[in-house]
């Protein structure tokens, strides 16, 4: 049995290209730029791991959430969401990892995560990605992709290895008994890796403790029903 079936998850290394994380750094920058001027115009930002940004991106939340709600949602209908899937090949991780030809996959969704420090409010616990097809074992997956280096303290990814195999109800938390069954694993990751993880694999984020937001970029992929 190929090892990602066995654990649900797979993560490879250095695969994302520094041009598409600088390219997609700029467009989130130019959005921030136009909604809210006073807090970014004259600020020297150079990259996602920019102190200075998780700061004023912590405050404007404070001050003016529907502001910082505003670029959130806006960043998810940028061209350069999609074009950043394109430019590291996403498909073809996605049509590795499932099997199955590229022309049998569609995406499901794709979405820019910004975790605050200490904020559960966005997170769930133990849970599947129940919103993508759950006809077979291995008809969908996530692709998890840090744009800053994750790791214990801002919370990275937390998974239970294998859960994926047994034919639990899809549910948004999951009883202790069967959290204690598997063996739980963070997935320390630097910029430039993804991970992909099969959509029954139980997985939660860990608390984000450190000063900064982490930002991480998350797309679903399905393969298309068989009639």
């Amino acid at each position: 049995m190929n090892n990602k079936f066995k654990t649900g998850f797979l993560i490879k290394k250095r695969v994302l290209k520094k041009d598409s994380v600088n390219s997609f750094f700029r467009t989130f920058l130019e959005i921030c730029k136009f909604y809210e001027p006073y807090f970014f115009e004259k600020k020297n930002l150079k990259n996602w791991n920019d102190i200075e940004l998780s700061k004023i991106l912590i405050k404007l939340r404070a001050e003016k959430p529907k502001v910082f709600s505003r670029i959130y949602d806006v960043v998810q209908k940028t061209p350069n969401i999609f074009n950043f899937a394109n430019a590291n090949y996403f498909d073809l991780l996605a049509s590795e990892f499932l099997e199955v030809s590229r022309d049998n996959l569609y995406v499901r969704s794709s979405f820019l995560r910004m975790d605050a420090p200490n904020d559960k409010k966005n997170s769930l616990g133990w849970h599947q990605d129940y919103h993508l097809n759950k006809n077979k074992k291995n008809d969908a997956c996530t692709i998890w992709c840090p744009l800053v280096n994750v790791h214990e303290t801002n919370g990275t990814l937390k998974v239970l290895t294998g859960s994926h195999i047994n034919n639990f109800p899809l549910k948004l938390e999951f009883a202790p008994k069967i959290i204690q069954s598997y063996k739980e694993e963070s997935l320390i990751m630097k910029v430039g890796d993804v991970m992909l993880m099969n959509n029954l694999l139980i997985h939660k984020s860990g608390d984000n403790v450190s000063d900064n937001i982490r930002f991480t970029l998350v797309y679903s992929y399905n393969t298309l029903p068989v009639l």
